[in-house]
């Protein structure tokens, strides 16, 4: 097995111990690999979430609007019976 100079199997030449610190390495390894896909999956959920909650203020934005330049439009018109020519609600 090769040894990186330094380690601690090179340091005490044990072959079980460099085998017990390269078992947790992997297992630390396979850790971090599961940690990220969770936390990709998380991300990932959060920002569909976050754009679901964009979509409904931008649907209540659009929803006060019309209903503010209904209430100005209603404002402007006045009503003046059945024979109220297209032209005349449009100002015309």
């Amino acid at each position: 097995m090769v040894t990186a100079p330094g380690s601690s199997c090179e340091k005490h030449g044990d072959a079980r111990r460099c085998h017990l610190a390269l078992g947790r390495c992997i297992h630390s390894l396979f850790c971090s690999s599961q940690s990220l896909r969770k936390m990709a999956i998380i991300t990932t959920h959060l920002q569909y979430q976050q754009e679901a909650i964009q979509k409904k203020q931008h649907n209540t934005d659009l929803t006060m609007n019309l209903l503010l330049l209904g209430a100005q439009r209603g404002a402007l018109i006045k009503p003046s019976g059945p024979a109220e020519s297209l032209a005349e609600m449009r100002g015309s």
